[in-house]
């Protein structure tokens, strides 16, 4: 929400990307990373709406059974609702069942929005900068003396658009990242340590071990598209590597020598001022999960 006018622009610049490379053959590879994109946000939509499903069938099933079923004991067992967090013999455990479910949905559908928003605006920055490599690659292979210098500038200046872009992308995620991959990971470490702690315990293993994996499963979802960002802002310099930068004027080369340079200096999402959120951290934080587990398993 704080970032919600440098959101409105980055959009804006989309539209103007789009217009921009409309009669380009390009397009085409803006057109297919938006596809990319589009199968994410719906992938993704559909898997966090069906967790979310699952935990209020789960989490309600038992008190619909006991409405219809009497308990002889009076007893209940723990379930995914946590009801006994709320005084057993009050009337405030269906409010709380009502409270707990509307967080539960209103949380999934923050979700489907800011990650969607960002799934879209990597993906975006990603086509940019296939499309710029691509017109290196043409530009050199067919490279003839009649090849002007401003066909270079032209795909220099579009490549700096891109790197504003991302640029731009990552100042707004960044501190986004910082709280959500913070509270992921720690997520993750807690229900990794509960689910092996209260092993014993079906009921228990199942709920943290189910909490874990989606923890997990969201943690993975974060990392994917800034390391395809990292990936493709560097392949740059092979798109370069691959023209026919030897047979190019003196001048082109020295113009395309300093985008080499540039590209070395990788595009990243960033948590924070931390590290940089990418397959990496994300394997860092599963091992360090699991070396904990197995510390916990050989104190038992």
């Amino acid at each position: 929400m704080f970032q919600d006018e440098k959101i409105r622009k980055l959009f804006e610049q989309i539209l103007h990307d789009w217009e921009v490379w409309h009669n380009e053959p390009q397009i085409k590879l803006l057109e297919q990373f938006a596809e990319e994109g589009r199968r994410i946000n719906y992938i993704y939509a559909v898997a966090v709406c069906a967790s979310a499903s699952s935990y209020t069938i789960f989490g309600l099933a038992p008190y619909i059974y006991y409405s219809f079923v009497p308990n002889s004991n009076k007893s209940r067992e723990s379930y995914q609702v946590p009801e006994k967090y709320v005084p057993s013999n009050g009337g405030y455990i269906y409010i709380s069942i009502a409270y707990n479910l509307l967080s539960l949905w209103t949380n999934s559908i923050i979700f489907i929005t800011a990650d969607s928003i960002y799934f879209s605006l990597v993906q975006h920055s990603c086509g940019l900068f296939a499309a710029v490599g691509n017109r290196f690659e043409a530009i050199g292979k067919k490279y003839s003396g009649s090849t002007k210098m401003s066909d270079i500038l032209y795909c220099i200046l579009k490549y700096n658009s891109a790197l504003k872009f991302a640029a731009e992308l990552n100042e707004i995620y960044s501190i986004y990242f910082f709280f959500t991959v913070g509270i992921n990971a720690a997520n993750i470490i807690f229900a990794a340590s509960q689910t092996i702690i209260h092993f014993e315990s079906s009921t228990e293993t199942v709920k943290f071990g189910n909490y874990g994996i989606l923890m997990v499963g969201l943690f993975f979802l974060n990392s994917f598209p800034a390391q395809k960002l990292i990936d493709r802002s560097f392949k740059i310099t092979q798109n370069i590597y691959n023209s026919n930068w030897y047979e190019m004027p003196t001048s082109i080369r020295k113009s395309l020598f300093i985008v080499l340079l540039r590209a070395s200096n990788l595009c990243t999402i960033n948590v924070g001022k931390i590290c940089i959120l990418s397959l990496q951290t994300f394997s860092t934080v599963v091992r360090t999960t699991v070396s904990m587990c197995m510390m916990i398993l050989s104190l038992r």
